[in-house]
């Protein structure tokens, strides 16, 4: 089995624990804080066999990405937490000047119509809330595009890369919007929470591409 498809495998199995229950219209409000546990599952159970499967100056930012958050990361940890602890300023201008994946060229409106006329899109259940997110997240965006005190990076260029990312995994996309979701669900929706949810999933979602 490829490294990779032990990483779907993952990714999948742990999303079905954790969203399903969001996913089924039960009325109850799901546990939507859950990146913490796919970054920590990564930093666990990815196996690298030794073998340079990705640029070595990637690989060293994710060896460092892990040791951050097996050491640091708890699971009660809000996004700002995450967001320094992890070192998300610094870590994403190399992982995007590396990315030969994902696409950063569309405006916010794009990628919102993409995501919203996509099938993952018809099967969510909080599309209200989700909308109240994209909402308050084109707000930020008007003011500035690029979010300055956590993350250092152009959001709308970050939301298009992790929108690619997603469109091709139901379970990544659902967890895109669980975590959309996530900001006005934990009382929050300032402009860094957004872009540090957007930027820790790109992260984890990122690393995948290299494991084929």
């Amino acid at each position: 089995m490829k490294i990779y498809k032990i990483y779907a495998l993952l990714i999948s199995a742990l999303l079905i624990e954790n969203t399903s229950a969001s996913l089924i219209g039960n009325g109850e409000i799901p546990d939507t804080s859950n990146d913490e546990f796919i970054a920590l599952s990564l930093s666990n159970n990815v196996i690298y066999n030794d073998k340079p499967w990705m640029p070595v100056i990637v690989r060293k930012s994710y060896n460092a990405y892990d040791i951050d958050v097996q050491k640091k990361v708890r699971n009660n940890m809000d996004v700002h937490q995450f967001n320094a602890v992890t070192g998300l300023k610094g870590r994403l201008p190399l992982l995007i000047s590396e990315d030969e994946f994902t696409s950063d060229d569309h405006s916010f409106e794009t990628t919102r119509s993409l995501l919203e006329t996509s099938e993952d899109y018809a099967v969510f259940n909080k599309k209200n809330v989700l909308k109240l997110n994209l909402d308050r997240l084109k707000i930020h965006l008007e003011t500035s595009k690029v979010e300055l005190k956590e993350t250092g990076t152009n959001v709308e260029a970050l939301f298009s890369r992790v929108w690619s990312l997603a469109a091709a995994n139901p379970d990544f996309a659902q967890q895109l919007f669980l975590s959309i979701c996530d900001n006005s669900e934990t009382g929050g929706g300032c402009y860094p929470g957004h872009a540090g949810r957007l930027a820790r999933l790109y992260v984890n979602f990122l690393r995948g591409q290299w494991l084929e």
